[in-house]
């Protein structure tokens, strides 16, 4: 092997190990990405229950986005049910 061989199987080592870092870092994007967005709609979810148990109309739901309008609106049902069933007053 020459020196000039040594030098590509290093190069390609630190390549591959650069490949590694970049997967690893779209990787830790991705759950952070994944976190955020499932810690706005249990948010959504958290006010639309607190909005029905203090009798809001459905109507009123501050979200526009499908997906939080959705969590909102989800929550604000499980209030009306505890409701229903005596759970608040």
């Amino acid at each position: 092997m020459t020196g000039n061989d040594q030098g590509l199987i290093v190069e390609k080592q630190k390549l591959h190990q650069s490949d590694i870092v970049v997967k690893e870092s779209i990787q830790d994007e991705d759950r952070t990405m994944k976190r955020q967005k499932r810690d706005r709609l249990e948010r959504a979810q958290a006010r639309g229950y607190q909005a029905g148990v203090n009798g809001r109309s459905s109507e009123n739901c501050p979200y526009q986005t499908q997906e939080a309008r959705m969590n909102w609106l989800g929550g604000w049902r499980d209030a009306r049910q505890d409701l229903q069933f005596g759970l608040y007053k």
